[in-house]
């Protein structure tokens, strides 16, 4: 039984799309025959693909001023997500 959550087949069944982790089973039956056969898929969650950090490029500030900045996580998927508690450090230039 497939679970629609995990994955889902396409129009004409030849290939299968990733909706959700999990684990699930396609099935194929061919009516004149009565063949049939399955298959177990698993289908894994995004990966981190990416720290996107806002503002992007080379900034400039003067001194006793401040710069705010932003991180996200860009996935494999293309969402991005907040990092949970990201440590930021300060590192010399080279010049």
């Amino acid at each position: 039984m497939t679970n629609r959550d995990v994955a889902v087949t396409t129009a004409r069944g030849e290939m299968v799309v990733g909706e959700g982790a999990g684990t699930t089973t396609i099935e194929v039956a061919e009516a004149s025959t009565s063949w049939s056969g399955v298959i177990d898929v698993t289908v894994l969650p995004p990966e981190l693909a990416e720290i996107v950090v806002l503002p992007p490029g080379t900034q400039t500030i003067r001194v006793g001023r401040t710069l705010q900045f932003e991180a996200s996580g860009m996935f494999s998927d293309s969402t991005l997500v907040p990092p949970d508690g990201p440590t930021w450090r300060a590192r010399r230039a080279p010049t």
